[in-house]
């Protein structure tokens, strides 16, 4: 992984698992807090036996002061982890049934649910080597992970080029979901299991900086319609409602959202639950996306799609040249700086400075000449517009996506085409 956003998955790490029948490791169960920069940072470290995911009454007092701390706390991040022995999927569900029994004994030591959010990730993110037993021992967890801060927006945000949005909350107010409306309060979750199902096609997502991302759902809303898709970033105090035009009781559905072209690379979390129209909500899903760098400035067209296989993008500029992975150094100032082989993206053509005026065609081709669809999207950014175009590529096909033209400091959009371009 490269430069990791800390926040992003444990912004102030309060590392908390349950007791071994042997020793834990060193130091597991000591408290140790920083307060640098006005943000209070708790760590605690307690394990699970294998297959276990029972709270160990060794560790009720640990859990008895984090309660009490926790009426100073912006929001609680709960997450829960297993070593890799045995089946991917049974070690999913261990995960959720011990980050589950955690939130249980907080919820009746008197944190309230609200402050409370749930994240199971499996066997993902060890902490330590899975190829040792010591390893394992520091991999079947919980983690709990308290977050205050006194500090303000414009100390976080004032970052330079790059911003590395140091509380999640900045991050989800960034992204500006287009239908929904941010919520100011820690996204609930379900007090018992309703039968409402949400479930990510993939849970492992690339996009970069001034990218989009499509995530696909499978869902069962039970016995009611969907009525919005609740979602948020990992460790943000709010949450976004999207309504939901669905009606079918069982389905797919997806969540599109697009990053700022000022991120720095790193790993998020997005957590999405269903609720129903009766009221009903389904346990949060949790969706990896990691962020790549990639080059921005007064023009960027990035592309990403959702199989393991060889798409390019092209651009033909003003002047008539393509800016593809054979010239990606245009004589305009345009550049191709992310050329990917193996899947899902990004590609990203941009110009530092200001971009020539006139047309330009967007192409997406399938160089794999995939027997399979490929969905892609199409985003470009700058001048005062942030713009998504969505096509699917099959068979070696080149899509003409869409044209626009710049004036100045504005640009103007030609219709979206669907039309195969043959290959030259």
């Amino acid at each position: 992984m490269k430069q990791a956003l800390a926040w992003l998955l444990a912004i102030c790490s309060v590392s908390m698992a349950f007791a071994q029948t042997d020793t834990p490791p060193q130091d597991s169960t000591k408290m140790v807090s920083d307060t640098s920069e006005q943000v209070d940072i708790h760590h605690f470290s307690v394990f699970f036996p294998t297959a276990s995911h029972e709270v160990g009454d060794s560790y009720f007092a640990d859990l008895d002061t984090i309660a009490k701390q926790s009426t100073t706390a912006n929001s609680i991040q709960l997450s829960g982890y297993t070593d890799n022995v045995g089946d991917t999927t049974a070690n999913h569900v261990l995960s959720q049934e011990r980050v589950e029994a955690v939130r249980a004994y907080l919820a009746q030591a008197g944190v309230p649910d609200s402050l409370m959010q749930i994240l199971a990730f499996g066997e993902s993110n060890p902490k330590a080597d899975n190829s040792t037993e010591a390893g394992r021992k520091q991999n079947r967890r919980v983690e709990i992970n308290i977050y205050s801060s006194t500090r303000t927006q414009e100390e976080f945000t004032a970052r330079g080029d790059t911003t590395l949005y140091e509380t999640p909350d900045i991050m989800l107010d960034e992204l500006k979901s287009k239908r929904g409306k941010l919520v100011e309060r820690t996204m609930p979750s379900p007090r018992k299991f309703s039968g409402v199902r949400l479930n990510a096609v993939q849970r492992n997502l690339t996009s970069s900086n001034g990218g989009t991302i499509n995530v696909k759902y499978n869902y069962d809303s039970g016995d009611a319609r969907p009525k919005k898709l609740l979602w948020t970033i990992a460790g943000a105090a709010g949450f976004y409602e999207e309504p939901l035009a669905e009606t079918a009781t069982k389905g797919k559905l997806s969540l599109k959202t697009s990053f700022p072209t000022q991120l720095a690379e790193g790993e998020i979390a997005i957590v999405a639950s269903l609720l129903n129209a009766n009221g009903q909500l389904s346990k949060k899903d949790t969706v990896f996306v990691k962020l790549e760098r990639v080059g921005t400035g007064k023009l960027q067209i990035s592309l990403s799609w959702d199989t393991e296989t060889d798409q390019d993008l092209h651009i033909v500029t003003p002047a008539e040249e393509r800016i593809w992975y054979r010239n990606k150094i245009g004589e305009n100032g345009g550049a191709l700086d992310r050329d990917d082989r193996d899947g899902h993206g990004p590609e990203n053509v941009f110009w530092e400075t200001d971009a020539p005026d006139g047309t330009y065609t967007i192409y997406v081709h399938d160089y794999e000449k995939s027997a399979t669809e490929n969905a892609f999207i199409i985003t470009v950014n700058g001048l005062g517009t942030n713009e998504q175009f969505y096509g699917s590529t099959r068979h070696g096909a080149k899509e003409k996506v869409t044209t626009f033209t710049k004036e100045g400091d504005t640009i103007s959009w030609g219709e979206e085409e669907t039309v195969a371009e043959k290959e030259e």
